[in-house]
């Protein structure tokens, strides 16, 4: 939310003095350091499919992570498939 405020003021969308007020309320309201609601975990659509297809034209992870400017450990952790993996769309994120 902070950072959405900060683009408006520096759009002009929003006055020095309305950005401080806000930013005063949220901080009141302990926005700054935790949003307000817990937002569904994002699962992306096509890039493990986008991946297998890497690995089975021959690409490797080590190279794939590199495409993805990652280091191979966390391109591991991020992409690679886990074993009896799910997708469990009840999951929530918090900030």
């Amino acid at each position: 939310m902070a950072a959405l405020l900060r683009r408006a003021q520096s759009l002009n969308f929003v006055t020095d003095w309305q950005y401080r007020s806000v930013m005063v309320e949220m901080s009141a309201l302990g926005y700054r350091t935790a949003e307000p609601v817990e937002i569904d975990r994002e699962r992306p659509r096509y890039v493990p499919g986008l991946i297998r297809s890497a690995l089975a034209a021959g690409m490797s992870e080590e190279e794939l992570a590199r495409c993805a400017r990652l280091l191979p450990e966390d391109f591991q952790l991020l992409y690679a498939p886990r074993e009896g993996a799910t997708v469990d769309s009840a999951s929530k994120v918090r900030p």
